[in-house]
């Protein structure tokens, strides 16, 4: 080829071309564009180029000045050129028959002006709007000249990412991460390269640092899509709150990688290297996720893993468990630290090595309980190990192996066996005389269903720990979580305990549940509960569902009267019990709750300062003990016992008023100096219902009389509370009605009973907190 190095007289070149394009195609047809080769299907290797250099044969044909024309910026630009050069000269010369020298000639010199203007961009891009040569001419993307109607603008070529050296430490590799998201997210494609990060090294990144504030999308998730981090190093990396979607993790090392809201989602994790582990940090989660011959630490959940046949492959450890075809870490030797740490779940948030095997799809049922079998035997094997070292484990095995499909395995039944009768016999000591914590959504689901069961084997446990077993079925019957199956089987093993010799005397009274001896379970209202006194053979509690809750779980308004005190059969009246002691004695299961909110009542404080117990010692021991029961048989209407009352709070009032000795006596035992007077009158009014209560023929008086005293005491706290606020009480009108009441004035109504309960009510709606606080609980 001879390029002449002389001027060229563009302005004619339109014409020329037009001349020249008519020739091709009338002596060539469409032979020429066919054999014409693009620049964008021109290749050539790595080494081939390098060995293009000043002794090529292409360097030697390009005429000298074409070279200083050109001026490429390096050494690689002008080897391209010279490739593209040589593929035109390569079809020249087999058209050289149809076109004149001169012509070709015009034909390289106007492209290489083209490649030349764009020596900036990678050689292999493809022309889709090829700018204008002088004169209208342009060369095509088959380095064919054209001639254009319009000079429109040219669209400038997209750039190609350059190939970069990996990274030389991990916060490089996560600019480079980062930069590759930031492109994915602004909707750009990147080249299956531009997602390779294998090898990558990204350990102790915390890969949020990296990415602006306001990147995360929905749920307050980073998107990362289809990244390969094969063979990568991500120990110790933080992925927080990062969405992996079909990413592969082949071979990578994601050893304590922080994994804290962290979703996988169709991808590959098969042969990870180390550990796939969960600690209190993370809550990461599956979504079609295959782990083939990965290792699992106890706590990871499985719902959403994709298990294929294993491989022949042996495990890291001899113990490693196979699940599937992945494995399960498992101790080489059990001890207390191993066994709390992989099976107590209970303990461990829900998360141990049984809820992992449970959490795979039941799709993969045959081999959860293959590897619930290989997890048996390895405690059976264990040379040290006893049923007293597994008693801290118990619930969490039973909870999880006695239900299916574990159940329908021999060899786990049989072993369950003496486990399970640990299982039900720590339950039965720890809650039979105290409250169940209030059972969550791991309890009710897996917990409850195990204890149901141990009860179907052992009926006798029914009655001899009564106060649990109601317990177990009251949660069962309410549990929101627990299932209709729960549920059935709860209400079939109640008619059981109902038909035992020892309850059923107590149901057909017209009282129990639907009133005719069965129960309804339709409302909690109904009295459906039959707890045996653990004292007294013929002595049963009935209660309902919402009074037994709020009992074994009382607040400082709970009612401790609301139930039926039976004694074979029959209704014992109220007026007989004394809340305090039936629980002490009876119904222990109440008095752990019932003890601690008696000591939040401040009413004896009051007491032992009217009464102190080395002056009154007798007196102060009746008043207290009035505040035990709902109902006193002491009374104090009598002559003597009016004037001992006398002689010890009339020294308190002074013309019908409280002393302000007696006052200040008062506001230093409750700790009242300091506070509002409005805090102080409700306080007042509060200790006012309870000494019109004593007044009334609940306490020490009759249905016919009551000890004047106690009325004027409590009308002096009254006077002294509307003294400082009169705000607290319903209205004036009121005020002086529950005073005349108190004092029998003006014809008024004087049953201190009723102005108790009417003050009482007041109290509770508009101040329950200092009611609680003082009035007694039985009394509630």
């Amino acid at each position: 080829m001879n390029i002449s190095s002389s001027g060229i007289n563009f302005s004619t070149i339109p014409t020329q071309v037009k001349n020249l394009v008519k020739t091709i195609r009338e002596r060539t047809k469409n032979w020429f564009s066919s054999e014409i080769t693009s620049v964008k299907n021109t290749h050539i290797s790595l080494n081939e180029k390098l060995k293009i250099g000043r002794t090529s044969p292409i360097e030697i044909a390009l005429p000298h000045k074409i070279k200083e024309f050109f001026q490429p910026k390096d050494k690689i630009t002008l080897d391209k050129t010279l490739v593209t050069v040589k593929n035109i000269t390569d079809t020249n010369n087999t058209c050289k028959k149809n076109i004149s020298e001169e012509n070709n000639s015009k034909i390289t010199t106007a492209f290489m002006r083209k490649h030349i203007a764009n020596q900036s961009y990678d050689y292999n891009y493809r022309v889709t709007d090829a700018g204008l040569l002088p004169g209208g001419v342009s060369v095509s993307a088959n380095n064919r000249p054209t001639v254009s109607e319009a000079r429109t603008p040219p669209v400038s070529p997209t750039t190609s990412l350059q190939a970069t050296p990996s990274p030389s430490s991990p916060a490089g590799w996560a600019t480079k991460l980062k930069d590759a998201i930031l492109r994915q997210q602004a909707g750009g494609t990147l080249t299956t390269k531009e997602k390779d990060f294998s090898g990558a090294n990204l350990s102790e990144i915390k890969l949020n640092d990296f990415l602006p504030p306001n990147f995360k999308g929905a749920n307050n998730h980073i998107i990362i899509n289809g990244f390969d981090f094969s063979n990568a190093n991500l120990s110790l990396t933080d992925f927080s709150d990062i969405n992996f979607e079909e990413c592969k993790f082949t071979n990578s090392n994601i050893f304590n990688a922080i994994l804290k809201n962290t979703k996988f989602s169709n991808l590959d994790l098969s042969d990870t290297n180390r550990h796939i582990e969960i600690n209190y940090s993370n809550s990461f989660s599956f979504s079609n996720v295959t782990l083939k011959n990965a290792i699992i630490k106890p706590g990871v959940n499985l719902s959403g893993v994709i298990s294929n046949e294993p491989d022949n492959s042996p495990p890291e450890l001899e113990s490693y468990i196979r699940l599937g075809d992945f494995w399960l870490d498992t101790p080489t030797f059990w001890d207390e630290y191993f066994l709390d740490t992989y099976l107590n779940h209970e303990h461990n948030e829900g998360r141990g090595m049984l809820t992992t095997i449970d959490s795979l799809s039941d799709n993969y049922i045959k081999e959860k309980v293959q590897a619930m079998e290989k997890l048996v035997k390895s405690l059976e094997s264990a040379r040290y190990l006893r049923n007293a070292e597994l008693r801290p484990v118990v619930s969490s095995l039973v909870s999880i192996l006695d239900r299916p499909p574990y159940t329908q395995s021999a060899l786990i039944s049989e072993w369950l066996g003496s486990v399970q009768a640990s299982f039900l016999a720590h339950y039965c000591k720890t809650y039979n005389e105290t409250s169940l914590p209030v059972p969550g959504e791991y309890f009710q689901q897996y917990t409850l269903p195990a204890l149901l069961n141990s009860f179907e084997k052992d009926n006798a446990a029914m009655t001899t720990h009564s106060a649990f077993f109601n317990q177990v079925i009251l949660h069962s019957m309410t549990g929101a979580d627990c299932t209709d199956d729960t549920r059935q089987k709860a209400a079939a093993l109640y008619e059981q305990y109902l038909a035992h010799p020892a309850v059923s005397p107590h149901i057909n009274n017209g009282l129990f549940g639907n009133y005719d001896g069965s129960p309804d379970w339709t409302t909690r209202a109904a009295d459906n509960f039959v707890l045996l006194s653990s004292r007294t053979p013929d002595t049963a509690m009935m209660l309902s569902s919402d009074t037994l809750l709020t009992m074994l779980n009382p607040t400082p308004d709970t009612s401790w009267d609301h139930f039926y005190l039976l004694k074979g059969g029959e209704n014992i009246p109220s007026s007989q019990i004394s809340p305090g002691e039936l629980f002490r004695h009876d119904f222990k299961v109440f008095s752990p709750a019932y003890n601690k909110e008696a000591q939040t009542r401040n009413f004896g404080k009051l007491i032992d300062t009217i009464l102190s117990p080395e002056e009154h010692s007798e007196l102060n021991q009746q008043f207290i003990e009035a505040t035990n029961q709902k109902h006193s048989t002491v009374k104090f209407v009598d002559d003597a016992s009016v004037s001992r009352l006398n002689a010890v709070f009339d020294p308190l009032l002074s013309e019908g008023r409280l002393s302000p000795t007696h006052y200040q006596h008062i506001l230093s035992a409750y700790y009242l100096n300091g506070a509002s007077p409005q805090e102080q009158a409700k306080t007042l009014f509060c200790l006012s219902t309870t000494f019109a209560r004593y007044s009334s023929s609940a306490i020490f008086g009759t249905e016919n009389d009551s000890p004047p005293v106690l009325r004027g005491y409590a009308e002096a706290l009254m006077q002294k509370a509307w003294e400082l606020s009169p705000e607290i009480f319903p209205s004036s009108g009121k005020f002086i009605d529950w005073s005349n009441r108190l004092h029998g004035l003006h014809g008024a109504f004087t049953c201190s009973s009723v102005v108790a309960g009417d003050m009482q009510t007041h109290a509770r709606e508009h101040f329950p907190d200092v009611l609680s606080s003082i009035q007694p609980l039985a009394w509630g």
